[in-house]
């Protein structure tokens, strides 16, 4: 999986290859496509965020400094909302849409927000949660990971 992200420009296939990956037994002469697929979910969320993270702030740290303005790095938050599989665990989690007409919507759906660098247009966090939360509630709660921690300390030291 971090190969596949670190290779994105590459097909999966593109990448197994050129990682040598192999099944054990010594009749199967190749991993398929599909089975790299599915190793996501046995892998699991937690290892699958923290490269995210890491990746996201080593993107955006490249070039963040020829893009300062006085000093402070400028980001934008922006959110959306995205349909998730209609399940009962969904719908319990995320929520759904509730139309003026009292119905809920005919799916689940959940919030997504991202913090952008503005000059890079890279995407240094985001988050993932229910659709009734929108963004200006998330921004007051500190639910991005970084960079607010740190802007919260900077801007108390300057003052």
């Amino acid at each position: 999986m971090i190969a596949l992200a670190l290779y994105r420009h590459q097909s999966i296939s593109e990448v197994v290859d050129e990682l040598g990956l192999a099944l054990p037994a010594a009749d199967e002469s190749f991993v398929s496509r599909s089975a790299i697929t599915q190793a996501r979910p046995r892998i699991g969320a937690a290892p699958r965020a923290w490269l995210f993270h890491e990746l996201a702030a080593n993107c955006v740290a490249q070039d963040q400094a020829q893009y300062l303005f006085k000093g402070f790095s400028l980001f934008a938050m922006d959110g959306t909302t995205l349909r998730t599989a209609d399940s009962a665990a969904n719908r319990g989690h995320f929520g759904a849409s509730a139309p003026a007409h009292g119905q809920i919507g005919s799916y689940a759906q959940l919030r997504a927000v991202t913090l952008t660098a503005l000059a890079t247009h890279l995407v240094r966090d985001a988050v993932f949660g229910p659709y009734d939360i929108n963004e200006m509630i998330w921004a007051r709660e500190d639910r991005f990971v970084t960079p607010f921690a740190y802007l919260k300390e900077t801007l108390t030291e300057r003052h």
